[in-house]
């Protein structure tokens, strides 16, 4: 896998995607990210499958639209994860934003689509 990821910080398959933004433009706020953390030679990146127990990270909509996190996600999410996931959707821009956090610092994420 690590040669397919190129480096991406996670690797999504195209059901997960979207089940997550189908859940947001219904009306969720927030739901878990399923899937497992890999480390191999290459690093440490996020498989996101929607398949299993492992949560992994947060997704959710903020008050106000758009694909930064607000107040209230950051919370949700840093309550969580010190490691992980947070995907923010725009669901009536039809736009989702990733980001991963280390050691509790955020920052974008690069991202593979596979199935």
């Amino acid at each position: 896998m690590s040669g397919l990821r190129a480096g991406a910080d996670i690797v999504m398959t195209p059901v997960a995607v979207e089940g997550i933004v189908s859940a947001a433009e219904d009306g969720l706020r927030s739901l878990w990210i399923l899937g497992e953390r890999v480390d191999d030679d290459s690093g440490t990146y996020y498989k996101v499958t929607g398949a299993g127990d492992a949560r992994i990270g947060l997704a959710a909509v903020p008050e106000d639209g758009g694909t930064e996190p607000d107040d209230g996600i950051l919370s949700i999410f840093s309550e969580s994860f010190s490691d992980g996931v947070l995907m923010v959707v725009d669901p009536y821009a039809g736009e989702f934003a990733l980001y991963v956090s280390e050691d509790g610092e955020l920052r974008h994420a690069s991202a593979v689509m596979s199935e």
